[in-house]
């Protein structure tokens, strides 16, 4: 329930307190994924999921942390709860992928919900913490598995993603601007004219 964290220098050497700097404190629950991300200043963005029972109530927080290892921000962001919503009970999360495009970072992750396929969602998340849609974040409505984002170069981004297990499957993705919205109509077959992965 406790994630640390260190600072090399150039030469390997370590920066900060021997055995590491206690970033992240969740008491009584299992901090599940973490994905770092540097920003201009040096800054540091750590985006990370968790839960205190197993595949019930998951959470997704984004805190954002010196080049020293101190928070910036008064307390982590909330990105994302499971449970009840819109989209369904939702019991947990998977694949936080993230990037940043100018002032602000894209964040997309997977959600299973009770009694349905699962899918992706997204947040814009600003530099100073705000989000744009709230939680649970904005659902894409498409696809499961593995799955890749990308920055559109335009202040959006594209999210690639397999479509099944089996031998011979394709590969779809959408392009999504920087309100959330859908670019292209409907969902773009990369694979076309191939015989799948």
């Amino acid at each position: 329930n406790q994630l640390y964290g260190q600072h090399l220098d150039a030469s390997g050497n370590a920066l900060w307190a021997a055995n590491g700097t206690l970033i992240l404190d969740q008491p009584d629950s299992s901090i599940n994924e973490n994905v770092p991300l540097l920003l201009p200043d040096g800054d540091i963005l750590v985006v990370y999921s968790y839960n205190s029972i197993v595949y019930v109530g998951e959470v997704v927080m984004a805190m954002r942390f010196s080049p020293e290892g101190l928070p910036v921000w008064a307390a982590p962001v909330e990105v994302s709860r499971g449970g009840p919503s819109a989209l369904g009970t939702i019991h947990n999360f998977q694949q936080i992928k993230a990037f940043r495009s100018g002032e602000n970072v894209w964040l997309a992750w997977g959600y299973d919900p009770a009694g349905g396929n699962g899918s992706y969602l997204f947040e814009r998340l600003g530099l100073d913490g705000t989000t744009l849609f709230g939680s649970p974040g904005h659902d894409t409505g498409v696809g499961f598995g593995p799955f890749t984002i990308h920055d559109d170069l335009a202040g959006g981004f594209i999210l690639d993603w397999r479509l099944s297990n089996a031998a011979g499957t394709h590969v779809h993705a959408i392009r999504i601007d920087s309100t959330g919205a859908p670019v292209w109509t409907g969902q773009l077959t990369i694979s076309t004219g191939t015989t799948g992965l």
